[in-house]
């Protein structure tokens, strides 16, 4: 498909992504936290995937804003088209005021052609 490729550096604290792959118990302790204030029954002894047990509450526009008042800054998860394991590292960024374009189409901002 056609379309624009971007370089973009993300300002956010990693500490504050909710690794959408992982279970409850391989999140950092500030993630398990705002989970626990969201969800006080959330079982914390499964090794489920954490996107399991909150995927509802995170693709909705209200669970986005709660948990952006809570400090989280977005999800990072892997390729979900594929049952091969992939390398890269996807990102979804509650506060676009985070992410900052650096290149567009290979070429640096200060050269870009609008």
């Amino acid at each position: 498909l056609p379309g624009h490729q971007y370089e973009v550096r993300l300002n956010i604290d990693e500490q504050k992504l909710i690794h959408w792959d992982k279970s409850f118990s391989q999140q950092n302790d500030f993630i398990q936290g705002v989970i626990k204030t969201i969800f006080p029954t959330v079982d914390i002894s499964s090794n489920g995937r954490i996107a399991n047990s909150i995927r509802d509450f995170v693709q909705s526009p209200e669970g986005v804003e709660k948990l952006k008042g809570l400090g989280v800054q977005g999800v990072e998860y892997g390729r979900w088209d594929t049952v091969v394991p992939d390398p890269t590292r996807n990102f979804a960024v509650f506060d676009e005021h985070l992410i900052e374009i650096v290149a567009f189409e290979g070429r640096d901002k200060a050269h870009r052609i609008c």
